[in-house]
């Protein structure tokens, strides 16, 4: 999407924890509507350096589950996936 209000600009991934925190264009407290460009290359790079995934773009799918467990890195409809926001922290479900 576009950089406008409601698009993750930029993400953290937890090395440990392989949790992400992430900026949201707008108010304090915005919700998350997409991923803009720059918030794509720095959750690439983010995956790359926390060993999320490797140098030829796999998935790492056996990391553990978060605190709440549940897995970020999980087997989605088209093939592996990272789920930066779950569906409840996302404004375009509403």
């Amino acid at each position: 999407m576009r950089a406008t209000t409601g698009a993750i600009e930029e993400v953290w991934i937890d090395g440990r924890s392989f949790e992400p925190t992430y900026r949201v264009i707008g108010k304090a407290g915005q919700k998350p509507r997409g991923i803009c460009g720059s918030g794509l290359l720095s959750l690439l790079a983010e995956m790359f350096i926390t060993g999320v995934v490797d140098k030829r773009g796999n998935l790492d799918l056996d990391l553990p589950a978060g605190p709440d467990g549940r897995r970020r890195v999980r087997e989605g409809e088209h093939g592996p996936e990272y789920v930066v926001a779950w569906g409840e922290e996302d404004r375009s479900r509403q």
